[in-house]
């Protein structure tokens, strides 16, 4: 998996660049196969009164739709885990959601048969 860790309106420090990727990489873990993680980190100062509010945007490249979620939150750390527990809930559905169904239908035909037969 390949992961793009980007700031805007800070510098992006070793520490939260560390923090972002073992997030991410850890929903590698739940069973989807994600090609490409894009994850956009910055600062929004405008339409508060005071202090600073951070954003966390992460887009995930996986099989089917793409996965996107944008998070804020008054710190970055909080920030990115809110992403991530976004993305686990997401992904966790999108794989309930797509479960094979290999031979649906007439599996459901030959059980009636047999269920018809046994009367």
């Amino acid at each position: 998996m390949q992961i793009n860790i980007t700031g805007r309106g800070f510098e992006l420090t070793p520490l939260i660049k560390n923090y972002a990727t073992e997030k991410i990489s850890k929903l590698g873990k739940l069973g989807v196969q994600i090609i490409k993680a894009e994850v956009i980190l910055s600062v929004i100062t405008k339409h508060h009164k005071s202090g600073e509010i951070f954003e966390c945007e992460v887009s995930l490249d996986i099989p089917g739709p793409n996965l996107f979620v944008k998070e804020t939150a008054e710190e970055m750390h909080a920030a990115i885990d809110l992403a991530e527990k976004r993305l686990k809930e997401n992904l966790s559905r999108r794989q309930n959601d797509f479960q094979p169904r290999r031979f649906g239908k007439y599996r459901e035909i030959v059980r009636g048969i047999f269920r018809f037969r046994k009367k």
